[in-house]
């Protein structure tokens, strides 16, 4: 059976003596092999990048690398490491990216004495790790950090390397805010699905994502460089304010998930100019949308307003056409009456015109009257002022047999119940 820990890595020296000072550079991966423990790795100068995915690995003895100076890349996931000591990073002072997910790893303070390293990029994410503290502040190359899916508490403030850009501590127990040393350089900060009840400033941020936490509140002035930001699955009873001195340069916003947002106000977006994509869906208690409430966003591309509790909306709401990727309004309880005759003509026409806009007609249906039930709001466009007619009318237009043979199976009751709501709606 192969063993890559005892193959001969001189059969790779044709490329050294082809390229003359190993211009060609190697990647070899070696995957799922049941290899517990790794002493000593032959090596080669030409390697640069090794992947030992999946290879039941549990324990790295410190010379392990030794034998491999110039590798900037090592993949370990899916493995059974449980901690690195120091002596792991002894050989590998050209490593650039290390990727130690999916192990058993609890204890990074290995890391702590590092100096001087050129790691970039560190993926310790879906491990066992309940305390970071300072034990990564050394790695002065560090750009990206990956620790989510560890069980991360933050009883103690998290101490970043000061040239980081990106982190994700998704999915951890953490309840209080994690970081006091903010480096002045991050951009794009993750803390989706913790405990979080509040934030501090961090005015660097450019994408934070802190999403299903326990928040109530967001204070925009904290994040003054913020261009993405998703507080979906909080408790949230209203969207949070965008006032500020200056202009946010806010551009996405993702609102999804709310138990407790009722009403979206006519100043909810107000110092939010800048906004071209809204995400407001699946909050089941909404159901109001005051008039002029997304009319002040000029660079509004795209707006989801889908599977929330609707059943009417104002038509001064928004610049419709405007939306170049149209407003997503399906799973909403819409009453197809003669108050939203103006919905059919002014923004379903136009879109039905548009091939790349059906999408968003395949969910958009009626939940009332009866008659027209579960039908799809697209069907309406056929004929002008359809749901202002008297129900005996729009069955003698042409095509309409469909709705007869609906109109038919009603029992009696409902059917003199929607000939009865259209007449009262004509009055």
């Amino acid at each position: 059976m192969f063993d890559f820990r005892t193959w001969a890595w001189t059969e790779l020296d044709f490329f050294q003596n082809a390229n003359k000072s190993c211009g060609a550079y190697i990647e070899l991966i070696f995957n799922g092999f049941n290899t517990p423990i790794i002493n000593l790795l032959q090596g080669h100068n030409c390697v640069t990048s090794l992947n030992l995915d999946e290879n039941q690995i549990s324990s790295l003895k410190h010379k392990a690398f030794n034998q491999l100076p110039y590798m900037k890349k090592l993949s370990l996931r899916y493995n059974k490491i449980s901690a690195i000591d120091n002596d792991f990073f002894s050989p590998l002072l050209r490593i650039e990216y290390l990727d130690l997910s999916s192990n058993n790893i609890m204890d990074i303070s290995g890391f702590n004495k590092l100096t001087r390293h050129m790691l970039n990029h560190l993926n310790l994410s879906h491990n066992h790790i309940v305390k970071v503290s300072s034990y990564l502040f050394n790695l002065s190359s560090l750009e990206v950090l990956d620790l989510s899916n560890n069980s991360i508490k933050s009883s103690e403030p998290i101490m970043l390397p000061t040239n980081l850009r990106h982190l994700k501590l998704d999915n951890n127990e953490i309840v209080t805010w994690p970081l006091d040393f903010i480096p002045a350089r991050l951009t794009d900060l993750s803390l989706k699905f913790n405990q979080l009840n509040y934030t501090k400033p961090i005015s660097s941020v450019k994408r934070l994502d802190l999403s299903n936490n326990r928040l109530n509140n967001f204070c925009s002035d904290h994040f003054s460089s913020l261009e993405e930001l998703d507080l979906s699955g909080n408790y949230f009873d209203s969207i949070p304010s965008f006032r500020s001195n200056k202009t946010l340069p806010l551009r996405k916003l993702a609102f999804n998930y709310m138990p407790n947002l009722l009403s979206i106000r006519q100043e909810s977006f107000e110092g939010a100019a800048n906004l071209t994509e809204i995400s407001i869906s699946v909050c089941p208690r909404l159901s109001l949308i005051e008039s002029e409430t997304f009319t002040g966003l000029n660079w509004l591309e795209k707006l989801d307003l889908s599977y929330n509790n609707l059943e009417k909306l104002p038509k001064d709401m928004a610049r419709w056409l405007r939306i170049k990727d149209g407003v997503n309004l399906q799973g909403n309880p819409i009453k197809c009456d003669c108050s939203m005759q103006w919905f059919v003509d002014y923004v379903l026409s136009p879109m039905h015109s548009r091939p790349e806009m059906h999408i968003l007609f395949l969910e958009l249906k009626c939940a009332g009257p009866e008659i027209f039930k579960d039908l799809q709001m697209v069907r309406f466009t056929i004929h002008e002022n359809l749901l202002c007619l008297p129900m005996q009318d729009v069955l003698q237009l042409p095509g309409m047999q469909w709705l007869e043979k609906i109109v038919n199976n009603l029992n009696p009751s409902n059917q003199a119940q929607s000939n009865n709501i259209t007449l009262n709606v004509q009055k």
